[in-house]
């Protein structure tokens, strides 16, 4: 199951575009695609990016497989916050 992230550390909603870029102002850091803890992946559709936490291995390589979409990813301290990930 994916989790998505609408929403920065202050509550407030992600605006449509550019999600990576608010994520990385709101204390993430952008990284290259290897999973590790607290990743985002944030993909970039036509007209809205979808950002999605990788909670495991195996939610990364879902992500993480060509599809011809722009992905960026970013760790985010407050990752699991985010998206309201429960175990």
């Amino acid at each position: 199951m994916s989790y998505y992230v609408d929403r920065n550390s202050k509550g407030h909603t992600l605006n449509t575009l550019y999600k990576a870029k608010q994520l990385v102002e709101d204390g993430g850091t952008e990284v290259g695609p290897a999973f590790q803890e607290n990743l985002i992946c944030v993909i970039s559709n036509a007209h809205f990016d979808a950002a999605a936490y990788c909670h495991d291995e195996e939610e990364f390589k879902k992500f993480n497989m060509s599809d011809g979409r722009i992905k960026t990813w970013v760790v985010h301290p407050n990752a699991k916050e985010l998206c309201d990930y429960k175990v």
